[in-house]
């Protein structure tokens, strides 16, 4: 039954790839020019509610790790709430790829159940104690861009006992909520030294670079410093109002970094191949809808190339 199934569903096998390390900062070079770019790829056909749940259950109750990482990543954006509740049981899976990729289809699924299902992970060991996991973890709860995560983004986050990974996954997460709250948190982290000690001068803490990204998303600040980010939030504090658009990076590379980081996968590598096309493709941190869907058709003609993964955070 969940062979049939597979392959009424699948034109061709879904494997899981292994997320791109995160990097340090930004870099200095430029990835290398390529010379070819993208070609159309066959859509894959979109599954009504009823088949992805038919696909799901019958996947999970094989207990076969390879297709049940086939109907998550098949169904895992159908929006529907009995389909997103079935794609959660991935959660509670032993094997690691399993639970990432169920953290991936929750984080791109559109259904306001995907949300639900997330913030009641929050105790969640298995997921949290796991590098892999735990990053993705917040990453989802990031793309959300809902006020109900922050509890969970900041909880205890001072504490600087996570990953560098993980610290990544929250403080760019947290400069995806808007609101004051959101402020407050990364210029006391900022503050925050390693260890407990309250850092000193300009050095901003080990995770400078992510804190500084993420309040310049906030509040369109370009401070380059800690002192400068406390001088200016204690003058404004009181008034400040978070903006409903978030701000770009005045850096390009930063602005590049950060649309990418949380474009839908589908988009990924077009965004790439706008970054490494530079003249051709304009400026992608201010690139509109329209100005993707004009990516999407140069793309087309192109013929698709593995892209770096240089221009991650």
């Amino acid at each position: 039954m969940l062979e049939t199934l597979l392959l009424t569903f699948l034109p061709f096998p879904i494997l899981l790839q292994e997320p791109p390390p995160a990097k340090d900062g930004v870099t200095d070079q430029d990835p290398e020019d390529d010379t070819e770019g993208l070609e159309p790829e066959e859509e894959e056909p979109s599954l009504k509610p009823e088949e992805a749940l038919a696909l799901l259950q019958e996947a999970f109750k094989s207990r076969q790790d390879d297709l049940i990482l086939v109907a998550i990543e098949d169904a895992g954006q159908v929006k529907d709430k009995a389909v997103v509740k079935s794609i959660a049981a991935g959660l509670k899976s032993k094997d690691e790829e399993i639970r990432f990729a169920t953290l991936e289809a929750l984080r791109w699924n559109e259904d306001d159940e995907a949300l639900k299902l997330l913030l009641k992970q929050k105790k969640n060991r298995a997921l949290l104690e796991n590098e892999l996991t735990a990053e993705a973890y917040y990453l989802a709860l990031g793309q959300k861009a809902d006020k109900k995560c922050f509890a969970v983004l900041e909880d205890d986050l001072q504490n600087n006992t996570k990953s560098d990974k993980v610290m990544r996954a929250r403080i760019l997460s947290l400069g995806r909520i808007r609101q004051t709250d959101s402020i407050e948190s990364l210029i006391g982290l900022m503050t925050k030294g390693g260890k407990g000690r309250r850092g000193r001068g300009n050095s901003g803490g080990p995770h400078k670079d992510y804190i500084f990204t993420s309040l310049e998303v906030l509040t369109g600040q370009d401070h380059r410093d800690t002192l400068s980010w406390l001088k200016w939030w204690n003058d404004n504090r009181k008034k400040y109002k978070v903006s409903k658009e978030e701000w770009q990076p005045r850096n390009k590379k930063k602005a590049d970094q950060w649309k990418i980081l949380w474009a839908h996968p589908d988009e990924k590598d077009l965004l790439r191949l706008a970054l490494k096309k530079g003249a051709q493709a304009g400026d992608v941190a201010n690139a509109s809808d329209e100005d993707i869907e004009r990516l999407r058709k140069k793309a087309e003609e192109r013929k698709k190339e593995d892209v770096p993964d240089d221009e991650e955070f």
